[in-house]
């Protein structure tokens, strides 16, 4: 009985300072986190399509199949969104606040409208496969990416 005890214990522990040594291969970098200013920069450059909102009655993903907004993310902070509803499209500075412990990442984005300016803050919970999932109203929103 000690012999299995003893074997169960060096075992366990082959385990465990097996999985530590290899603690280079689960290091994941700075670059692919959502703490990471030039990751979350990176991954939002680009055309964001309207996909649809989260459903919290279904408990699914209710797609829009007539997309009513883009956001066009592009170089030196600059955002374009396209709102084909009302036909507008405002230009603004877009600003990434990365996640911390206790909170996910932001992105603030400040633009003048009809003269009053304007600072909005989108709060930004994933990238996942081309699409972004965010709150930006009262529903959990995705885009895909184009």
């Amino acid at each position: 009985m000690k012999k299995i005890i003893l074997i169960s214990v060096l075992v366990f522990y082959g385990i465990t300072s097996t999985s530590c040594s290899f603690s280079d291969d689960f290091d994941i970098p700075q670059k692919k986190s959502l703490n990471n200013v030039d990751f979350i920069k990176n991954q939002l450059m680009g055309q964001w399509k309207y996909w649809g909102r989260f459903s919290i009655d279904r408990n699914q993903w209710v797609p829009n199949l007539d997309a009513y907004s883009i956001y066009d993310f592009k170089a030196n902070d600059i955002f374009t969104f396209h709102d084909k509803k009302s036909g507008k499209v405002i230009d603004g500075l877009f600003k990434i606040i990365p996640a911390t412990n206790k909170l996910n990442p932001y992105i603030e984005l400040s633009y003048t409208d009809n003269g009053m300016k304007i600072n909005k803050r989108v709060l930004l919970l994933t990238f996942n496969n081309n699409f972004m999932s965010i709150f930006e109203t009262p529903f959990e929103e995705r885009y895909q990416k184009q």
